[in-house]
């Protein structure tokens, strides 16, 4: 391969690495002030607010999200190759594996910053109060529930028949609750009861 061409290929591959990341940084500021804020969401599952970049594209974003008193997070992981959560307010109980122990959630305070590995499983809870996260990850983001082994917890279905809605959709069918993904977690549309109770 002649030296032209090398050049060539190494111009091609620097511009392709570069020209990404100075589209979602140097040419753009973002400032997002408390009143502009604006959570989305539906009844009984978090809020949801994206305040930099898209979580469903390669690159980095950041989300805020906000979990109702009592609100619980069943296992899951996320694909995401990086992944911080800051603890805003309120405290957060933490705990990493795939079967839901009340035993291992670990408090984290407000101010409290952790980091989530690609895959790992792991659960939450907002049991003391309302809590608000912030999420800073390079996409895409995603949610894979963990089927639970004991039948007393209440947590996404596992797996969706191939007739069913897909993930983001909700039916509502006697008796049955209706599922919504939202920020990539899978929650029942349907509150089961008081805060104290297992919302997710």
């Amino acid at each position: 391969m002649n030296m032209r061409i090398a050049s060539l290929l190494l111009a091609v591959c620097a511009v392709g690495v570069w020209a990404p990341a100075r589209a979602q940084n140097a040419d753009t500021s973002v400032v997002k002030l408390p009143q502009d804020i604006i959570y989305k969401g539906l009844p009984g599952a978090p809020q949801h607010v994206t305040l930099f970049g898209d979580s469903s594209q390669p690159g980095l974003y950041v989300d805020r999200i906000k979990f109702l008193p009592g609100m619980k997070v069943m296992p899951h992981w996320h694909p995401d190759t990086a992944r911080t959560v800051l603890v805003m307010s309120g405290t957060f109980y933490f705990a990493v594996g795939e079967q839901w122990d009340e035993s291992k959630l670990k408090a984290y305070p407000a101010g409290t910053l952790y980091s989530e590995p690609a895959r790992s499983p792991h659960y939450a809870w907002a049991k003391d109060g309302e809590v608000i996260l912030q999420v800073t990850a390079i996409g895409p983001t995603g949610n894979v529930p963990i089927p639970q082994k004991n039948s007393n917890i209440i947590g996404p279905p596992s797996p969706r028949p191939k007739s069913s809605p897909s993930a983001g959709s909700a039916v509502n069918t006697a008796g049955l609750p209706s599922w919504q993904t939202v920020f990539g977690l899978t929650f029942p549309l349907t509150l089961l009861g008081s805060a104290d109770e297992v919302i997710e």
